[in-house]
């Protein structure tokens, strides 16, 4: 597989632009035309692995989703780009991102290719192709193109359950919260994909520093009371950060399990909308990861999630 770096592709759209329409099913992969930056996600129906159908506008409602076209769970470059991208699963579900993977493979496919995935992103059936003609990425296989996969053990229209022949170009699509596409990416060169690194970069830099991490160490109750745990609350309740977590570090630990009063002030900031964590490696050399887990806190390893925090563009990191 080759995997292209970040292009030309990537621009923002300040404008909100009518859906394209879709337009007629070219013959060659080099003809298509895609959705473009400031166009809105299309209307279309896709189907899970247990073959439900559903509204492809309803899986991106309110959050930021990242959609991806690959052939088939029958092509190698598919799979291993897939396989790249399960990569930055956890830094994309950081920044608010879900991510769908669509293909022509019929449901019972894209069960058997969700078995053998090494990511936990959605796999989903466009076997309709649907999904694909709306997002622009739709082209027709010729009879010499067909006879060719054929010869290669590889049945278009078994592995789809349809006779249309189609396939998508290789693509990917970001949009925000209300469904606006902010990047938008194809090679009609199946061999050349975007890679999962560059994929995190243009993720990073759209989502913005609009989330807060708020690390906790302290077991200094006034630096608790005064400062750090009234900062959380009132950066989640005035709203100054779209996202406020609050991550319970060291010392400030056993301070939380020591102080009821402390204890009440962080179930207020979960009721408030805070997400709050705990590293278990400094709860289990204390020996009182079961309380902190008894309080309704996520115990849990934080040296990575805390490192793409500092690392990354999405979070602006506060220390206590």
């Amino acid at each position: 597989m080759k995997v292209t770096t970040l292009r030309t592709f990537f621009c923002f759209a300040w404008t909100v632009g009518p859906v394209a329409l879709i337009a007629a099913i070219p013959d060659d992969a080099s003809d298509v035309t895609p959705l473009a930056v400031g166009d809105h996600l299309p209307q279309a129906q896709v189907r899970t692995a247990d073959g439900v159908s559903l509204d492809l506008r309803s899986l991106a409602r309110g959050q930021p989703t990242a959609f991806v076209f690959y052939r088939g769970g029958w092509c190698p470059y598919c799979n291993e780009h897939l396989a790249d991208l399960a990569g930055i699963e956890d830094a994309l579900e950081d920044l608010g991102y879900r991510v769908f993977a669509l293909s022509p493979d019929r449901p019972e496919k894209v069960a058997e290719a969700a078995a053998e995935s090494e990511g936990s992103y959605e796999l989903l059936s466009d076997s309709a192709m649907e999904a694909a003609k709306a997002f622009g990425v739709a082209f027709r296989v010729d009879d010499e193109g067909f006879e060719r996969l054929l010869g290669f053990g590889i049945d278009l229209e078994a592995s789809s359950g349809q006779t249309h022949r189609l396939l998508p170009v290789p693509a990917v699509f970001l949009a925000d919260v209300s469904g606006r596409i902010i990047y938008s990416y194809h090679d009609a060169d199946y061999r050349e994909r975007l890679s999962g690194a560059d994929v995190l970069r243009v993720a990073e830099a759209a989502s913005g520093p609009d989330r807060l991490a708020v690390l906790w160490t302290s077991g200094d109750p006034e630096v608790a009371h005064r400062v750090a745990l009234m900062y959380t609350h009132a950066a989640m309740r005035q709203e100054w950060f779209s996202e406020v977590r609050l991550i319970i570090w060291g010392p400030s630990q056993r301070l939380l399990v020591a102080d009821k009063d402390i204890q009440a002030y962080v179930a207020k900031l979960q009721e408030a909308g805070v997400e709050v964590q705990a590293c278990v490696v400094c709860a289990d050399s204390y020996g009182i990861a079961e309380e902190v887990a008894a309080l309704g806190i996520e115990v849990k390893p934080m040296g990575m999630p805390l490192s793409r925090h500092l690392k990354g563009a999405a979070w602006k990191v506060l220390t206590f």
